[in-house]
């Protein structure tokens, strides 16, 4: 990724559009600039609506970039693309204060914006965005805490409420544990120990971070490990009930 020097403003071009024009525009602009000239994304909003957004390293020609939407698209969209300079911001915060809590089932993962925003009845699990993958925004990390929720309801436990252990106690495996939210849920709602584990160093420390920041760091025992251990953990796992990213 080039490295841009501070700037107090920036230049962004937009176009409000359908989602089809807005997929063929940005495909189009991004072949058409050369890398780090600039950054082009095609956006929906919560409406539905579609729009695309081109943010400049330095302020293009206005004219000439109409010239190329309007060869992409035609003359209307061209003449309605809004070209604006806008005061530079902390795009890293804003990004991060625009996610929304994820509920699933009685898991409510967060960030730190919305940590006063938790019920009592909700196990929140405060995770930001960052270089590791699990926010609870991508389907499969939501598909895998409604999966845990259910689990527990059919009365998954790691310790019964009178202290006696289960007839089958859980054991929980998070392969590719990225930020370590599905490792924090199933501590967090078990009370019980989590064996958590993913090929980059950068996720393992990711996870063991939010593990302490979400109050479990010593029930969530995290590890870098290689390849071959879904075989193994395959052959081991017997009837035990095993929650899995990947």
């Amino acid at each position: 990724m080039p490295a841009y020097p501070e700037q107090s403003v920036t230049t962004v071009a937009r176009l409000a559009c359908d989602a089809a024009t807005a997929r063929r525009l940005a495909d189009a602009l991004t072949e058409t600039f050369e890398s780090g000239e600039a950054v082009v994304g095609a956006l929906e909003d919560a409406a539905g609506g579609w729009s695309v957004e081109v943010h400049f390293a330095k302020a293009p020609d206005a004219a000439a970039l109409r010239d190329v939407v309007a060869t992409i698209t035609g003359p209307s969209a061209a003449h309605a693309l809004v070209v604006e300079t806008v005061a530079a911001r902390d795009w890293v915060a804003a990004s991060l204060a625009g996610l929304k809590p994820v509920s699933a089932g009685r898991f409510l993962v967060h960030g730190a914006h919305d940590r006063s925003g938790v019920p009592a009845h909700r196990v929140g699990i405060e995770v930001e965005a960052a270089l590791a993958f699990g926010t609870g925004h991508h389907g499969t990390t939501r598909g895998c805490l409604l999966a845990l929720d259910a689990l527990l309801k059919r009365g998954l436990r790691s310790a019964r409420p009178n202290g006696r252990r289960p007839r089958r106690e859980a054991r929980i495996l998070d392969i590719g544990t990225g930020t370590g939210v599905l490792a924090i849920a199933a501590a967090k709602a078990l009370r019980g120990r989590v064996l958590a584990s993913d090929i980059d160093r950068r996720a393992v420390d990711v996870a063991r971070a939010n593990a302490r920041l979400n109050g479990v760091g010593a029930d969530v025992l995290l590890h870098r490990i290689g390849g071959g251990i879904a075989a193994t953990v395959t052959q081991h796992q017997g009837d035990l009930p095993v929650v899995i990213t990947y």
